[in-house]
């Protein structure tokens, strides 16, 4: 208890990350692996009908209007409702962020997989294709896509760091407190970023 004690004493005068550095690397790890697997079946194994709801979700992004600057509050409100969502799930589950989190990195792994399948379609060899359609499918959509995935990211890791301190620390105590106010900075961070993401779509 006295070791514990102490190296929770010793974290709460570090800065926020590297209180939460494990947390941070495993979702990141995930999340990457998840884009880099998904996409690697994607285009290696062509025939699977596996992605048909990510493809479809792609295709209904591709179809639609030309954003308008007046767009600029749908959009924030409801990616702020996608947020919202990730933070609860990942407080009520600890790791309910990691179905939103798989799902977004499954979008974007079909997304960068077309891309690489366009490469194919050239006459490129699938292992050149792939390694040049991931980076350029992950280039394309930085602008807009990439604010708003870390911000789902950003809550999920707020959600989760929350539900861990809530089952493992003392109600109101010092520590949890910290975590709590840990907790919400990420959430605050996660809206200005949607914020950012909506009006880079809008514009």
């Amino acid at each position: 208890e006295k070791k514990e004690d102490l190296a929770a004493r010793k974290l709460s005068r570090t800065n926020l990350f590297v209180r939460h550095a494990k947390t941070i690397y495993v979702f990141s790890a995930f999340f990457l692996g998840v884009i880099v697997a998904m996409s690697f079946i994607f285009i290696f194994f062509p025939d699977t009908n596996l992605f048909s709801l990510q493809t479809e979700t792609i295709r209904g992004f591709s179809t639609a209007s030309a954003a308008q600057p007046g767009d600029f509050w749908r959009y924030f409100q409801n990616n702020t409702q996608v947020m919202v969502l990730v933070y609860a799930l990942s407080i009520l589950f600890g790791a309910g962020s990691v179905f939103v989190l798989g799902w977004n990195a499954s979008v974007i792994a079909v997304y960068v997989g077309s891309v690489s399948r366009s490469f194919i379609e050239q006459g490129f060899a699938p292992g050149a294709a792939y390694l040049f359609g991931v980076p350029l499918g992950l280039g394309s959509i930085l602008l807009h896509g990439i604010p708003e995935i870390i911000a789902y990211f950003i809550a999920g890791m707020g959600g989760g760091i929350l539900s861990v301190g809530i089952l493992r620390e003392k109600w109101g105590g010092k520590n949890f407190h910290l975590i709590l106010k840990d907790s919400l900075i990420f959430l605050v961070a996660a809206e200005c970023l949607i914020f950012v993401a909506a009006f880079i779509e809008a514009v």
